[in-house]
């Protein structure tokens, strides 16, 4: 079994690194000291002094920096008065910290002109390594920003790929679910010219089902989508045909608003919604009719169902049919669709927008 690495915190390193820098330098003064034949405790009054250089290095790394060069055009001038002030309150801190200059005030608390110039220097040399440090940490944030965006483009690009493999995939399945067109068209002529004298509702019945069977199967999709008209058409042909079915007893209404004709949309978006109203809905009350509307305004089309649930089917679920169409919006129209599905007892709802 593979044990997962626990990751350090970042303070441990900073403590390890400062760990070492500080006993380079005491081992090095100690070194020196020791070579000119002096002999006084190199380790006292050391603490004070690291604390305050250390203090002055994460100052102008997690303040100075990151406020005067996150400002507009004035970061210069307020970067070099944060630097100067800083810088200051850094030679008061360490002109006052040693026991030998304490009586003193600030400038003469240094023996001489040379230890305030090393001072400074010091104090310099401590700004220049925050500032790589500030560099350094800010270039590894943006390549860890970088591969994040790069990882997410790579996850958006698979689930692209996924959905037009799952597109194809539903398209190659409805291919190999057709039958021969002319053979069925052909059928259901010579069954329309049997029972036309015998049965007029019949007959007509018939000729809406191969209306809806040629816009299934053979409607011309030369962009791969058709027109709105077609398929609210669509929509009506297999509300006559239910109907028809049940003698015209089901209770529901259609309702278009805005201009249909030019407006093209994916094939069969709407239909689905229609064929779940009929599998699932009550559509025998006559006071609670299910509504269907659909409305092209503005470039986005609407389209909503109302209906109350059959209390005799257990209706778990919003049906395969739709499942699908989410699908093939999520390939067609990403980030340009709304889709609402809400199941409310007794209540059933379907709310769709697309931006055309």
């Amino acid at each position: 079994m593979q044990i997962a690495k626990t990751q350090r915190p970042r303070w441990l390193y900073h403590l390890i690194g400062w760990g070492i820098f500080i006993f380079y330098e005491v081992s090095l003064v100690t070194f020196v000291m020791n070579a000119s034949g002096k002999h006084s405790s190199v380790w006292s009054g050391y603490f004070f002094p690291y604390l305050i250089n250390i203090g002055l290095f994460y100052l102008h790394a997690l303040f100075v920096l990151r406020v005067s060069l996150s400002r507009g055009k004035q970061r210069f001038l307020l970067l070099c008065g944060l630097i100067l002030a800083e810088l200051l309150f850094y030679l008061v801190l360490m002109g006052t910290c040693g026991q030998e200059r304490a009586k003193t005030p600030f400038l003469l608390s240094y023996p001489s002109k040379v230890d305030f110039v090393k001072q400074v220097w010091r104090g310099i040399y401590f700004l220049i390594f925050s500032t790589a440090y500030w560099f350094i940490e800010r270039s590894f944030k943006k390549v860890s920003e970088l591969k994040e965006v790069e990882k997410k483009a790579l996850f958006e690009e698979k689930e692209r790929q996924r959905l037009q493999l799952e597109l194809i995939s539903a398209q190659n399945a409805f291919l190999r679910a057709q039958i021969n067109p002319h053979l069925l068209f052909n059928t259901l002529n010579f069954i329309h010219s049997e029972v036309q004298e015998v049965s007029p509702s019949a007959a007509e019945a018939i000729i809406t089902l191969s209306e809806m069977m040629r816009y299934s199967l053979v409607e011309n999709k030369v962009d791969g989508k058709v027109e709105l008209e077609k398929e609210a058409e669509q929509m009506e042909n297999i509300i006559r045909i239910n109907q028809y079915r049940f003698d015209n007893r089901l209770f529901l209404e259609l309702k278009t608003k805005g201009r249909l004709e030019g407006i093209r949309i994916a094939p069969l978006l709407l239909v689905p919604f229609v064929e779940n109203m009929f599998k699932y809905a009550d559509l025998t009350d006559r006071t609670r009719p299910a509504q269907l509307c659909l409305q092209v305004e503005d470039g986005i089309m609407e389209f909503s169902t109302f209906n109350r649930k059959r209390r005799t089917l257990a209706f778990t679920s919003p049906g395969i049919g739709i499942e699908n169409v989410r699908t093939r919006l999520d390939s067609l129209y990403r980030d340009r669709y709304l889709l609402k599905v809400e199941d409310r007892d007794p209540f059933f709802s379907v709310y769709l927008k697309i931006l055309l």
